[in-house]
């Protein structure tokens, strides 16, 4: 199924995501050299899957079959996708990967991490409907439970998918804090959405975020507007304590996450 990596995916080459993480500051910046276009295809996203820990597809509780057609869909876009496209999902795809190895998690934990990394936004539509809570999430769970049903998968893990998903909703509401507060690997998630651009550099980052705006039919400097987000980001920190461990390390920081005691919660 795994054909040979493109050039591109140069800066994965060498080790996985423990060797990225290992080599601190540097190894977590060399990340910048896999870009992703729209172009992104099914072979791409296969490959980052299998990177970031997701190469059995069983092992995630999902057929080969059905992991086949996910990365068909995935690699499919929208003419209103700006930035909501299969390059996206595979930023997040590494993201997860090097959560997952910092957060130590087992080789199953770690394969769902990765397969909700993948769908998160299946079916998002290019366009925020913030008046319909977690409406694309729900859609792009429910696209990839008949996509796993189809193939004699188990429907508990499609309901685990969805409130994974929930997870990356841009929404303060009681329902997405009880999930972040309840779930490590949501909170893993919801990191990995915001870590896409983070590992990325500058020039990239103010490339994506110039297609967040179109998709938000937003006006603005898109340089402020993410070195606002940045600033954010180091204020606020990350949702996980692997996610502010890796935060510190891009950051230069070299400070230690609080609360690491937390993601040792059980799942």
């Amino acid at each position: 199924m795994f054909r040979r990596p493109n050039r591109r995916f140069s800066g994965l080459f060498a080790a996985g995501p423990g060797a990225h993480i290992r080599a601190g500051r540097r190894g977590v910046s060399y990340i910048e050299k896999v870009a992703f276009s729209q172009s992104c295809s099914a072979e791409d996203l296969a490959f980052i899957c299998k990177w970031s820990g997701l190469s059995h597809p069983r092992r995630a509780g999902i057929s080969l079959k059905a992991f086949r057609r996910l990365l068909s869909v995935a690699a499919q876009r929208r003419p209103t996708n700006h930035y909501h496209h299969a390059g996206h999902f595979a930023h997040v795809v590494i993201a997860a990967g090097l959560l997952a190895y910092e957060a130590c998690l087992s080789a199953r934990q770690r394969a769902l991490l990765v397969l909700a990394a993948l769908v998160h936004d299946l079916d998002h539509a290019g366009r925020y409907a913030p008046r319909q809570l977690f409406v694309q999430e729900t859609a792009s769970a429910r696209r990839a439970m008949r996509i796993i049903l189809g193939s004699g998968g188990d429907a508990r893990l499609s309901l685990r998918l969805l409130w994974l998903l929930k997870a990356t909703a841009l929404t303060f509401h009681d329902d997405r804090k009880a999930i972040l507060a309840g779930d490590r690997l949501a909170r893993l998630l919801a990191d990995a959405d915001l870590f896409s651009s983070l590992f990325f550099s500058r020039q990239k980052a103010i490339q994506l975020t110039r297609g967040l705006n179109l998709e938000m039919l937003k006006t603005g400097d898109p340089v402020a507007q993410y070195d606002a987000f940045m600033d954010s980001m180091l204020r606020m920190g990350a949702h996980s304590a692997a996610g502010r461990s890796l935060l510190a390390r891009k950051s230069g920081s070299g400070q230690t996450p609080e609360n690491q005691d937390r993601e040792h919660e059980p799942l």
